[in-house]
């Protein structure tokens, strides 16, 4: 058969079934172009062998590698009567190479059918069809799971996620319900509910409205209380008021004995006690003139001086420019009346009291100062925060400073400057305008 190929490769499957294939060729020689016959090599192939791993896989998936010729199978030597079945089938129909799903025994199987170059044989490879997608399925199976468990953790991270929004949302409006009440503290509690702001629009949102609400808060707390203090100077100032026409009545007699008998200094002292009685107890108007405050001064150190006499050195020095600006009514004569009461009283020498000021384009200072024997910062505190009051009307310092914050605003106010044994100062601090708009 080589010789007749003419140097061709040609195969020989003997009769015999022993599963054992040749293949040969011709050999010649090709020097100097003579190809003189050398030769013939032949190879066999040991079928056993050579298809052992592909018949091995296929049985381990309950299947069967057949080859087939002329309706008899070839090789293996023994298999399954079914598949003998199918593979004949096939081979008498002479079917070309392809696939066909076949049922065999109730089963599905993938049946592969391929034609050889060679031979007349025919190769099938017999699969369980269930086992080709089992490995599919698998995955399919796993995908789902992978699914389902990744929409259940994204929907609970959903859920957190608005929570987080929602939850200072809500507790922002059950925070306004209480502000629309006038009850800041349930709002402040429940704003801070949400333990953790974040660094978000929500969390910014949360923070202003608990910085808006707490400045609220205080607000109305230091207007509250600015009123209570307007409310107490005017009780005081009520509490005076014991029929005070009968008051000016009386005073009135006594001025008109007083000159009638040549009595100038009682009439003197009537007149100013008239005038102070006058302008402390109405409290129509709560702003006066600078240039008022400074007469009810001097009317007060005029009945003072007829006390002390020479012991109080009284003097006033207070820029024409500014007589006409408004002041809180009561600043500066409780602040006199103490500085009597404080440094005059414990001393027996003369005791010097001023009143002067200082403008320049941003305040004015109003400064009453006295050479007494001065005070400890222990009892300057306890004046600042109302411990310790004013004789006559009882209007204290802390009352004092608050009227003036509460008609011009923070920055101005009261404030005292003292040594022990280097007398006292206390400043009166209005802002430099009229205060016209205050009145």
């Amino acid at each position: 058969m080589a010789l007749k190929a003419n140097g061709s490769n040609v195969w020989l499957n003997p009769e015999k079934n022993d599963y054992i294939f040749a293949t040969a060729r011709e050999i010649r020689q090709f020097r100097n172009l003579s190809f003189d016959n050398l030769g013939t090599i032949i190879i066999y192939l040991n079928m056993d062998k050579l298809v052992a791993n592909i018949l091995e896989g296929s049985k381990k998936r309950d299947g069967e590698f057949l080859i087939v010729r002329q309706s008899n199978i070839i090789f293996p030597k023994e298999t399954n009567s079914l598949f003998k079945e199918a593979a004949n089938s096939l081979d008498s129909q002479r079917l070309a190479s392809g696939y066909q799903i076949k049922k065999i025994d109730n089963k599905n199987y993938f049946l592969v059918h391929i034609k050889s170059n060679y031979f007349d044989w025919g190769y099938l490879n017999v699969i369980p069809f269930n086992q080709i997608f089992e490995n599919i399925n698998k995955v399919k199976t796993f995908l789902i799971i992978i699914f389902i468990l990744l929409f259940v953790g994204v929907t609970i991270v959903g859920i957190r996620f608005a929570r987080n929004i929602t939850i200072p949302l809500e507790n922002l409006v059950a925070g306004m319900q209480f502000v629309k009440v006038g009850d800041f503290k349930e709002a402040r509690k429940k704003v801070i509910k949400t333990s953790i702001f974040q660094d978000d629009e929500v969390g910014k949102l949360q923070q202003n409205f608990q910085t808006m609400i707490q400045q609220i808060d205080e607000l109305i707390n230091e207007n509250y209380s600015k009123q209570l203090t307007i409310k107490e100077t005017e009780f005081k100032a009520l509490q005076a008021q014991i029929n005070p026409h009968f008051l000016y009545n009386t005073l009135e007699s006594i001025n008109w004995l007083a000159k009638g008998n040549g009595q100038t200094q009682i009439s003197r002292m009537v007149e100013s006690l008239g005038f102070l009685l006058r302008n402390s107890i109405s409290l129509k108007k709560p702003l006066i003139t600078i240039e008022e405050e400074l007469t009810i001064v001097k009317n007060y150190v005029v009945i003072q001086q007829y006390r002390f006499e020479e012991r109080l050195d009284f003097h006033m020095e207070v820029d024409e420019d500014i007589v006409g600006f408004y002041i809180p009514k009561l600043t500066l004569q409780p602040l006199v009346e103490n500085a009597i009461h404080y440094a005059l009283e414990p001393k027996i020498d003369p005791c010097r009291i001023s009143i002067y000021s200082i403008v320049n384009k941003k305040a004015i200072k109003l400064i009453v100062e006295d050479d007494g024997p001065g005070m400890e910062s222990a009892f300057i505190e306890k004046l600042k925060n109302g411990e310790v009051k004013t004789r006559g009307q009882g209007v204290g310092l802390s009352n004092i400073d608050d009227r003036i914050k509460l008609s011009y605003g923070e920055k101005y106010g009261v404030s005292i400057e003292s040594e022990h044994n280097k007398g006292t100062k206390v400043i009166i601090v209005l802002p430099f305008d009229k205060g016209e708009d205050h009145v």
